[in-house]
């Protein structure tokens, strides 16, 4: 056995440790993932979670980074936060999911981003958001959903920012609509973002889709219905001499016309009469 003349014991420094706890003969370096802050210790103390330590004879641990992490005792380093995920904090034991309505595409993030217009995050931990899609849209950032186009507007394309609205002669009649409609014939819409056509009114008509207005009956036509592409003519015995009228009137005492469409009636010529009206 070797002899020993000491007359003392020395301690151990910081960052190291006896080789046994009793008759130790010299101290040992703390080991990577360990550390000793104090001296005259027997033991070493893992790295706590959120910690690391790379070198021996370590008197503390080193926090992990923002946007990395370690969620085991003793490490010797950290980990990188996965896309979709962040740490914003240094001495993270885990990485966070981005919440709705944000995102993160890159790999050690210390943060996420809004969700940027035109798209939407309905999920936790997204690398990228969903564009909105057809008869959809959304103008703000950092939304969780999109809307849908109101009535009277549409959006024909992806990842639309705001809805447009359906122009003359057209319509939507609900919500989320990728296209306007063509006003069918009988009806009208005027100025944009209509939910409905106007009903032309009696007296007039159109007979083609997508229209602005109305057309007027001309003088021996007439209509008594609305919404109607057509004018009627006056039957014979009955004239109407002015535009957008719903009914024709009969021909007056003494007079006649056996056209049907008449804007006039003719008096009846000599040796003839007619002595009731229409």
């Amino acid at each position: 056995n070797e002899v020993s003349n000491s007359t003392s014991c020395s301690i151990c420094s910081a960052g190291s440790r006896t080789e046994k706890e009793l008759g130790a003969t010299s101290c040992v370096a703390c080991s990577e993932g360990t550390f000793n802050s104090n001296a005259g210790k027997s033991v070493c103390n893992d790295c706590a979670p959120g910690f690391f330590s790379n070198t021996t004879e370590s008197e503390s641990c080193m926090a992990c980074p923002v946007g990395y992490y370690q969620s085991e005792a003793g490490s010797t380093i950290c980990n990188t936060c996965d896309a979709g995920t962040y740490a914003p904090y240094e001495g993270s034991a885990e990485c966070l999911q981005c919440p709705l309505g944000r995102y993160q595409t890159d790999e050690g993030a210390s943060s996420c981003s809004d969700c940027k217009a035109g798209s939407a995050g309905a999920e936790v931990g997204l690398t990228s958001c969903l564009s909105c899609s057809k008869g959809k849209a959304t103008a703000a950032t950092g939304q969780i959903v999109c809307s849908e186009c109101r009535s009277g507007f549409y959006s024909n394309d992806t990842g639309a920012e705001e809805c447009l609205a359906c122009g003359e002669g057209y319509y939507s009649p609900d919500s989320g609509y990728t296209e306007c409609l063509s006003c069918p014939i009988g009806k009208f819409a005027l100025g944009t973002g209509n939910n409905n056509c106007a009903d032309c009114s009696v007296g007039t008509y159109q007979n083609t889709t997508g229209s602005t207005g109305c057309d007027s009956c001309q003088p021996g036509e007439y209509q008594s219905a609305s919404g109607k592409s057509t004018c009627l003519q006056c039957d014979a015995g009955y004239f109407i001499n002015t535009e957008s009228q719903s009914a024709c009137k009969p021909c007056n005492v003494g007079t006649y016309t056996n056209l049907q469409g008449s804007t006039i009636c003719n008096e009846c010529d000599l040796g003839f009469y007619a002595d009731f009206s229409a």
